[in-house]
């Protein structure tokens, strides 16, 4: 099986996710074939964008998104770094890949021409985080068409941020799935679903990366299954769904107050 990746560079948690996978792939003989990475720009820009910055800083306040950004900062500049040397590890996406001899490419527009010319032999494409809707021209050119992770249980923590709202809605859980991919946002049938316990000192920081980790386990699995055609498939009820936005400065205080901490 000849599987696509679209994600963006995000080194502080996407990161997370395949680190994990790719691990996973080379501990498994690399049983498919990672034919292409595109990282996908936040609305035509950078990931770190003013945009996301602001919304960033509504979440974690100054000291948070200082140290958030030393991190980001860290990373790539370690990136850049080990590149000229034989180093093994790896500090972001591209290079994670590119450690691994798979070819990435950077995207403005998923949508566009080019980016369906480079799909013309794919047979599966994996989402991951990705800025942009993908549209009905692309979804309907994999053989196995497309799959994305979510870090929440669905149909109920459709949107944004699904770890936060789960956190502030008093799940004791935080569930994962891998779901098709359709012109709704996480609207397609369920694949597959996993979760694991929150913890009283677990904070939204440690949340996301644990939930990038168990979504790269659940999406290696999902692709082994769809690969052996044993797959099952649960409606995604839309009678049930709950869309959740970006948490507001409110949200955020709100979060607060019941005890959980940000970092």
């Amino acid at each position: 099986m000849r599987v696509g990746i679209l994600a963006i560079e995000d080194p502080l948690f996407v990161f997370e996710f395949f680190e994990e996978f790719v691990s996973l792939w080379n501990t498994n003989q690399r049983k498919f074939d990672i034919s292409i990475v595109m990282l996908c720009e936040y609305r035509g820009k950078r990931v770190f964008s003013k945009g996301l910055f602001k919304k960033t800083f509504t979440l974690y306040g100054k000291l948070g998104t200082f140290l958030l950004g030393m991190e980001y900062i860290f990373k790539m500049m370690m990136a850049k770094v080990t590149n000229f040397k034989r180093w093994h590890k790896a500090y972001t996406v591209e290079q994670l890949f590119i450690k691994n001899s798979i070819r990435v490419i950077r995207v403005d527009d998923i949508n566009s021409p080019y980016i369906l010319k480079q799909l013309k032999n794919i047979d599966l494409i994996l989402s991951v985080s990705i800025p942009q809707r993908l549209k009905k021209e692309i979804l309907s050119f994999p053989t196995f068409r497309c799959i994305n992770v979510h870090s929440g249980k669905l149909p109920k923590y459709r949107g944004l941020l699904p770890t936060f709202w789960q956190m502030l809605c008093g799940e004791k859980n935080i569930g994962v799935s891998v779901h098709f991919v359709n012109e709704r946002i996480d609207d397609g049938d369920i694949l597959t679903y996993s979760e694991f316990p929150l913890r009283s000192n677990d904070s939204l920081y440690r949340i996301m990366k644990r939930a990038k980790i168990e979504g790269a386990r659940l999406a290696f699995k999902t692709i082994e299954r769809i690969s052996s055609g044993n797959c099952t498939i649960v409606p995604n009820d839309r009678t049930k769904a709950t869309y959740y936005k970006f948490p507001s400065s409110k949200d955020v205080q709100a979060f607060k107050r019941i005890g959980w901490k940000l970092r």
